[in-house]
């Protein structure tokens, strides 16, 4: 049921719910199924080659407002937690503050507020929660984290190690052991480098890897692959468009849908399996190569570093005249007589009125280059700086 702000409040999955979701997961992957009815489509039940494809069934829960200025109006979603299994934390970037609401959609607290002292935030980016419950909040102003108490009791800050990693764009504010974790699991299953491009990844709540193979479009929503401790893909799951995940574990995605004039809303979805099956790449299902892809020479990144100025030079001009930036920055660049060279890879993350990204690889090479320009965006880079990395 909608409320006339737009919100739907219904009770969060009760935790005998969420605990019986995950053991009959548990099980599928452990030996392909438990006693009782088989689910069809269930992950082990797929043929050789074939990822069960899983879909975003719902949303059970809604927060937002469209208008109306509430404790549910929402400038600049960037991140989102679950606390417990009763709690959800919001933080809103516009307002530099976290909140935090209970199942029927209340807001029962909120910490945080603009400012450089314990406790504060310049751009709050997005929040984790760490083993024994404590609370980590990145600030993508500086590339600052906050360590909080499960009360949001202030700890300390230290800085944000960067998110990026060969070929891949590790998102989210991780602990390092964390980091290490998620890192071993790519390096078995490298980025193919000798074409141009690279790979989103994130880890989810529950501790598994995440990776989107293609983004989502008006037509087609976004794939990612889910993989197992060892790097195998385990199974598929589609995304739609205009949706942001940003809180994943084995039976729920929690993120950001951006509405009708980029206004913002919170959605809870559970994953269910959609019966069907998917290939998975041949890059994630083959042997990892023995043999390291050669570091990215200093001239190859001076020269990337310099695209990565011009297109920014071209998307101010863009919006200067249009008011938004351009997922196009391959045709400025080209209309602006910027020549590109051979074996380069261009790819925008995004691009809103708020600001954009883009991340430049060499066929090739390992390592990129990346920026983020604005407010939105990946927010594990900073704003404004062109970051490369082997």
């Amino acid at each position: 049921m909608s409320t006339a702000a737009g919100v739907v409040r219904p009770t969060l999955q009760p935790a005998a719910d969420v605990a019986r979701s995950a053991l009959l997961f548990g099980c599928l992957m452990a030996v392909g199924g438990c006693s009782g009815e088989a689910t069809p489509g269930a992950v082990g039940s797929e043929r050789p080659g074939q990822l069960t494809v899983w879909t975003l069934t719902g949303p059970d829960l809604e927060l937002g407002e469209f208008e109306g200025g509430g404790d549910q109006t929402f400038d600049l979603v960037a991140g989102v937690a679950l606390l417990g299994e009763d709690r959800i934390a919001v933080v809103d970037q516009g307002s530099a503050d976290v909140r935090v609401y209970d199942g029927t959609g209340s807001l029962v607290e909120t910490f945080g507020g603009e400012g450089d002292g314990p406790g504060e935030f310049r751009a709050p980016a997005d929040i984790r929660v760490l083993g024994g419950d404590s609370i980590q909040v990145l600030d993508a102003w500086d590339q600052r984290v906050t360590l909080l108490t499960p009360d949001f009791g202030y700890v300390r800050e230290f800085a944000a190690v960067s998110p990026l990693a060969g070929r891949y764009l590790l998102e989210g504010t991780v602990a390092e052991a964390e980091r290490h974790a998620a890192l071993a699991v790519l390096a078995g299953r490298p980025f193919p480098v000798a074409r141009t491009g690279f790979r989103l990844a994130t880890l989810s709540a529950d501790g598994r890897v995440w990776i989107r193979e293609r983004l989502a479009t008006e037509a087609a929503p976004a794939l990612w692959f889910v993989l197992g401790p060892d790097g195998t893909p385990i199974r598929a799951v589609e995304v739609p468009h205009r949706f942001r995940p940003m809180y994943l574990r084995d039976d729920l995605v929690i993120g950001r849908w951006r509405g009708e004039y980029d206004v913002h809303y919170v959605r809870w979805y559970r994953l269910e399996s959609a019966g069907r099956t998917t290939a998975a790449p041949d890059w994630l299902t083959g042997p990892a190569s023995d043999t390291p892809a050669p570091p990215m020479p200093d001239s190859v990144r001076r020269g990337l570093q310099s695209i990565v100025r011009n297109a920014a030079t071209m998307q101010e001009v863009y919006y200067s005249n249009q008011r938004s930036y351009s997922t196009r920055v391959d045709s400025l660049m080209t209309a602006g007589d910027r020549e590109l060279p051979e074996g380069l890879g261009m790819d925008v993350l995004h691009a809103t009125a708020r600001g954009w990204s883009m991340i430049l690889t060499s066929a090739g090479h390992a390592g990129m280059c990346a920026l983020r320009y604005g407010r939105d965006g990946p927010q594990a880079l900073r704003s404004g700086a062109v970051i490369c990395t082997n």
